[in-house]
């Protein structure tokens, strides 16, 4: 597709995004804070800049 290339996994799908854009806003609050886990976990697949 335009932002994720033809195949690619939709576990990968945050790796690939960053890899084009520098920030991501997660619509996810209204429905609860995301457990602390799941935050660490996307910091972990995105670099430093991200």
């Amino acid at each position: 597709g335009t932002v994720y290339p033809q195949k690619t996994p939709q576990t990968k799908f945050l790796m690939a995004y960053a890899n084009q854009f520098n920030s991501v806003e997660v619509n996810a609050t209204r429905y609860g804070m995301p457990k602390i886990q799941t935050l660490e976990g996307w910091r972990e697949k995105v670099s430093d800049g991200f």
